[in-house]
């Protein structure tokens, strides 16, 4: 029984089959043996798989072709390989890598398969390239195999997105760097004659946007990201450079408002910060050596694909997610990005008179390693990677096979001198990755410093009660458009099904905006207020797949609910904490519903998460006092 395997990918409802049925896209737990949820697999085997995905990637790097590795051939720079800002390599599967999970998902039905008899396979999806790859590992098998292939419901209308699917990458690319100088030429120079005439010996990297209002002083630099940490560099007299990436943002919308920002921070900084924009590296010698660079690796991605898609992962063959994705990182728009990242960093960096330390937000964005590497090649002292958010475990940009650490030629993955990690856990994540602890250090964490409003005044609080019977809902929005959405169609659903009583507040991400009209048939209330003023006026908090907002609701002890994206890994900063609710469907959502309900408490209990400390003893002793305070001596 179960030799026939019957794999489901699509949202209709499953059709019965004679043995196994796989949900690839549902949580659904089944007491039936023979329903099986991949989903759940993964999460079963998580550490397992994570270790076995990084794996097939550290060793398409290493592929050997012509007695040189990939990694060898991409070569760029005296020290640096292109391999690692190759879209694979970055391994970002927020937006960029979308087939991660895919690739994933795969091994958890390959590692099921192992323990089961598998004779024949039916696959219903509309996903081709996942169909190519279970064709392979069927016929590697001897396992006779079958497509049902589903047709893909979407628009015929002329669109952007449509278009820009048809044209080729390397005009995509041209294109983006034309448009791209074009918009960002009116920030040529900013700052920049400050920039090298600095006396400051800390530069810090940053984003230009999540920046504050301070009252009286709005011109003041002020970040979100950094909080309090400049001021208080300031007061120990110590001086600083700020290189800001421009975000258009609210406050400012285009590049003109930007400049007019960047000479106000310049003036009101009178040398003790110095301001500048990585734009403001734009020069036409600029665009003609990232042109080079660029056409030095487009050529290659025909002449390594060969050897790479040869590359599997314990007989799993898994190019056919990724054949798209690696002409896109050698030939379109994301090579030539990331190229142009590179040369502005280089540039950058070269104008800056000797530092000691340098700071940037840790994420592994491809922009960091340019700049990594473009640090270490103009000889400057400590390099910092501050992890700003949380450690999230299916975030595979944060990790690596471990021999990518190992000291052993070229070809290694470009570090920081230092990971300044911003809670204990975070620490032990980084540590059982294989990250070298001797590179980690603990420091407070800045962007979380406001949760100490609330600590310091009562471990417990009361919530605010009300003689209505309705759900005092929080939602929290995501800032993914298909996150939100998931999250939003699903509340809907379950309020008209069941007629639930609820009171709904929605607090949307900053960078999408939620507006009641697209949901109609629910009543709720949209709210720009920070979320530490509504979460004892709440019963729960309703978060999005990814939002890091969920933390600050679990900080304060408040019941959280969190909604699944079937079509994701779990990237809640919030897996596997059991106090937390994950949901994907009505019924869980509605159970989840019933049980905080029926068990509302008047008082809440706050939770530590993060490093906290107002005085930040810990960045001061890194930055001022060069001492690297590690986990075993906090």
């Amino acid at each position: 029984m179960g030799d026939h395997i019957d794999i489901w990918d699509t949202d209709s409802p499953p059709q019965s089959g004679d043995g196994h049925l796989l949900l690839w896209r549902s949580y659904y737990q089944s007491e039936s043996e023979l329903v099986v949820s991949i989903p759940n697999l993964v999460e079963e085997h998580s550490d397992v798989l994570r270790a076995r995905y990084l794996s097939w990637v550290y060793d398409l790097g290493e592929a050997d072709y012509g007695g040189k590795t990939v990694t060898d051939h991409l070569k760029i720079r005296p020290n640096f390989s292109f391999w690692w800002m190759t879209l694979i390599s970055s391994k970002s599967n927020y937006a960029e890598s979308p087939q991660i999970t895919q690739a994933v998902r795969l091994m958890a039905f390959d590692l099921w398969a192992s323990q089961n008899t598998v004779n024949s396979l039916t696959l219903t999806s509309s996903n081709d390239a996942l169909a190519d790859c279970l064709r392979l590992w069927s016929k590697s098998r001897g396992v006779e195999y079958e497509y049902k292939r589903q047709k893909v419901l979407g628009f015929h209308q002329l669109s952007v997105e449509l278009i820009s699917s048809i044209l080729p990458n390397k005009l995509k690319a041209l294109l983006y760097i034309l448009r791209y100088f074009w918009i960002n030429w009116p920030l040529r120079g900013t700052g920049l004659i400050d920039w090298k005439a600095s006396k400051a010996e800390i530069t810090f990297f940053s984003y230009f946007f999540n920046l504050e209002s301070v009252s009286g002083q709005q011109q003041k630099f002020r970040s979100k990201f950094w909080t309090q940490l400049p001021e208080e560099l300031s007061k120990n007299h110590c001086k600083t450079n700020w290189l800001h990436m421009f975000c258009a943002d609210s406050s400012h919308p285009t590049p003109n408002h930007g400049r007019i920002k960047i000479d106000r921070f310049n003036e009101i900084g009178r040398g003790e910060q110095v301001h500048s924009l990585l734009e403001a590296f734009l020069s036409w010698p600029l665009a003609l050596n990232t042109l080079r660079d660029w056409f030095g690796v487009s050529k290659f991605a025909k002449i390594l694909e060969p050897k790479l898609s040869s590359i599997d992962s314990e007989g799993l063959v898994l190019w056919p997610l990724y054949k798209k994705e690696w002409s896109s990182s050698l030939c379109g728009v994301p090579s030539i990005t990331r190229l142009l990242q590179l040369n502005l960093f280089e540039a950058a960096v070269n104008a800056l008179p000797k530092q000691t330390t340098g700071v940037y937000l840790y994420e592994q964005q491809s922009w960091e390693l340019a700049l990594i590497n473009s640090w270490k090649r103009e000889n400057h002292g400590i390099l910092v990677g501050a992890q700003h958010s949380t450690m999230i475990f299916w975030d595979m940009r944060y990790y690596h096979d471990p021999r990518s650490y190992i000291e052993n030629s070229f070809g290694r993955l470009p570090m920081p001198d230092v990971v300044a990690a911003n809670s204990i856990e975070s620490f032990k994540a980084l540590k059982k990755s294989g990250y070298p602890t001797a590179n980690i250090v603990t420091v407070e964490a800045l962007r979380y410093l406001h949760l100490l409003d609330s600590l310091e005044k009562d471990k417990t609080y009361a919530v605010t009660q009300t003689e209505s019977k309705e759900l005092r809902i929080l939602v929290v929005g995501d800032y993914l458009a298909s996150n939100t959405k998931i999250q939003m169609d699903l509340l809907v659903k379950v309020i008209l099904a069941s007629k639930l009583e609820a009171c709904v507040l929605v607090k949307p991400h900053p960078a999408y905006l939620i507006d009641p009209a697209s949901y109609p048939e629910l009543e709720m209330t949209v709210t720009m207020e920070p979320l530490d003023r509504l979460l004892s006026d709440c019963d729960l908090v309703y978060s999005g797949p990814a939002t890091s907002a969920a933390v600050d609701a679990y900080c304060s002890g408040a019941p959280v609910i969190t909604v699944l994206d079937v079509n994701a890994l779990n990237l809640s900063p919030l897996r596997n904490l059991s106090d937390v609710y994950f949901v994907s469907t009505p019924l869980e959502l509605s159970k989840a519903f019933s049980l905080i309900k029926s068990s509302k408490n008047k008082t809440r209990v706050k939770r530590d998460f993060f490093i906290l400390d107002r005085d930040l003893p810990r960045w001061k002793e890194l930055l001022l006092e060069r001492k690297l305070r590690t986990y075993s001596d906090s």
